[in-house]
């Protein structure tokens, strides 16, 4: 992170994500090594089922704190949006329950206040990218989009991969 950090300095936003390999130790001791690179957030620290250990994450550290990809309810999220343990709550619409509750998810998040942003893994469909894409401009507490970008060989062996850049360049 430190030779990130030195060649991009601020002008560009950093993001880790751990894949919740850590446990709570781990992961307050590295969100607080992670400060001094002023991450935009540091994602998915803990497994989805250990909400309670971001307390011990959230008292060790002021790295943000981003969480909610492989939540499948609204309930998942509650209790870490109410009690402010996460800064960017990051629902992927497949998994959440579809448009309808990710907007519950965003409207609860925005009561608190908490940043949402569309996780949109790269495995994922087209279709999901379609429905993902709009879905988060629509929220006063917009944070983040996610995407994926495909190279062109990947293009090449699957043309049916949504191609954003395109996409992007048509709706300016």
């Amino acid at each position: 992170m430190s030779i990130c950090r030195s060649k991009l300095a601020e002008e560009v936003e950093l993001l880790h994500d751990t894949h919740e390999k850590l446990g709570p130790i781990e992961g307050a001791r590295l969100a607080r090594e992670l400060e001094p690179y002023h991450l935009f957030f540091l994602e998915d620290l803990l497994r989805p089922e250990h909400k309670e250990s971001f307390r011990v994450i959230r008292q060790a550290s002021t790295t943000p704190l981003a969480m909610g990809e492989l939540f499948n309810s609204l309930w998942d999220c509650v209790a870490l949006i109410a009690e402010q343990l996460i800064d960017y709550i990051r629902c992927d619409l497949g998994h959440i329950g579809g448009i309808t509750n990710a907007r519950k998810v965003a409207a609860l998040a925005e009561a608190f206040p908490r940043q949402d942003g569309v996780a949109r893994p790269g495995r994922r469909r087209s279709a999901h990218t379609c429905r993902e894409r709009p879905s988060g401009r629509r929220h006063p507490n917009f944070g983040v989009q996610e995407m994926v970008f495909w190279p062109e060989a990947t293009q090449e062996v699957l043309p049916r991969r949504a191609n954003f850049q395109r996409w992007l360049y048509q709706r300016r």
